[in-house]
């Protein structure tokens, strides 16, 4: 069992009216908890539910104490969103972080391996690395014939930090 942090900087659980970054974070972290993972959301402002425990981002201590509380064995999720002072205590916790560009904006420079949530989104940002996350397979039928695109669950985040799997 795997202890999985996001770290984003929305309101979780979704409130109605958020936007579609924040369920594709919240069905992520659905998904990894259904897998038996501990996961956490830290962020500014929140609650826990069932599909993670919420942890109030307070300022750069909050965030260096959880990191630690979390753990050598564990894998940081991050969404964006946070000054470039907290991002370096993010890329320099030596934890494995998987970094998610959402946005429309540039990509910040300290993010040396940033994974777009899509194809079209990598390629409108000079991008090669994506995958389609947190992504309910329920919704989707099944096809004999297969794109060549990767949907990122529990496993998936592992799977693409240990192997060159990752577009």
């Amino acid at each position: 069992m795997e202890k999985i942090l996001h770290i984003y900087d929305q309101y979780l659980p979704v409130p109605f009216g958020a936007g579609g970054a924040s369920y594709a974070v919240q069905r992520l972290a659905k998904i990894q908890k259904e897998k038996g993972h501990q996961v956490y959301v830290l962020g500014p402002d929140g609650r826990s539910c069932n599909d993670f425990e919420y942890i109030k981002l307070f300022d750069e201590t909050t965030l260096v104490e959880t990191i630690v509380a979390c753990g050598d064995d564990s894998i940081l999720v991050y969404h964006g969103g946070l000054s470039e002072s907290w991002e370096s205590i993010i890329f320099s916790s030596g934890l494995p972080v998987v970094s998610f560009f959402h946005g429309c904006g540039n990509v910040p420079s300290q993010w040396v391996h940033p994974v777009f949530v899509s194809k079209s989104h990598a390629d409108n940002h000079g991008g090669s690395k994506y995958l389609y996350h947190g992504i309910d397979l329920n919704e989707y039928e099944y096809q004999d014939q297969k794109g060549d695109y990767f949907l990122l669950n529990s496993f998936g985040i592992k799977q693409a930090l240990t192997t060159n799997s990752v577009k």
